[in-house]
């Protein structure tokens, strides 16, 4: 379109291909909030899929021993395995202590398959050495996934300790991990050992 002098002026009328792109848009970002609207969109390949991943945790991480005697000692070790890699799977888990740079003890190891979305829970008795300082627990699965905790090594343990870790063992390979109960039972040892240890006068 030209006006009077010649000079040719551009529309600005909406391309009507352009709002369409952008209501398309807009109509699969809100499709994608939704959990059936990202398996749709994964489906017709639109989106990938979710991340795959392997969880791997303690249970009752909060309770795990931080003292432990320089001397063998056998305790319960918690940990779950959960596949989320959307397919079945086999993995294969060690536990080792490593006492410095140089000292290392495999303590135990074993295997265990998953299908997708299925957790398996483990409670291997252990025999801890500590016969160093400080010992570092790893538990290693054979697709990568480490944790770990610290304990402190020293000499025999006060009859407090001595329960106090027993109990939070207990606690942990007894009940499931976060259940109230759990969280009930923690603390009321906690108050019985508070008061134990008021009444007879033994500390830390």
């Amino acid at each position: 379109m030209a006006n009077r002098s010649g000079t040719r002026l551009r529309s600005t009328r909406p391309n009507s291909a352009l709002i369409f792109l952008a209501v398309v848009v807009v109509g699969l970002t809100i499709l994608a909030q939704s959990g059936a609207g990202q398996s749709s969109l994964s489906r017709l390949g639109v989106v990938s899929p979710s991340q795959r991943y392997t969880e791997l945790a303690f249970v009752g991480a909060q309770h795990l021993p931080t003292r432990l005697p320089r001397a063998p000692t056998r305790l319960r070790l918690a940990f779950t395995i959960t596949n989320r890699e959307g397919r079945a799977k086999r993995y294969g888990w060690t536990i080792f202590e490593r006492m410095g740079a140089t000292e290392t003890h495999q303590l135990m190891t074993g295997e265990t398959s998953l299908g997708e979305s299925r957790q398996a829970y483990l409670d291997p008795a252990v025999t801890f050495h500590c016969t160093s300082d400080q010992a570092n627990v790893d538990v290693r699965l054979s697709s990568g996934e480490v944790i770990d905790f610290i304990v402190q090594c020293s000499g025999p343990l006060s009859n407090p300790e001595i329960l106090e870790t027993v109990v939070h063992a207990l606690a942990a390979a007894w009940l499931p991990p976060a259940a109230e109960s759990q969280r009930w039972l923690q603390r009321a040892l906690r108050s019985l050992l508070a008061g134990w240890r008021t009444s007879t006068g033994l500390r830390r």
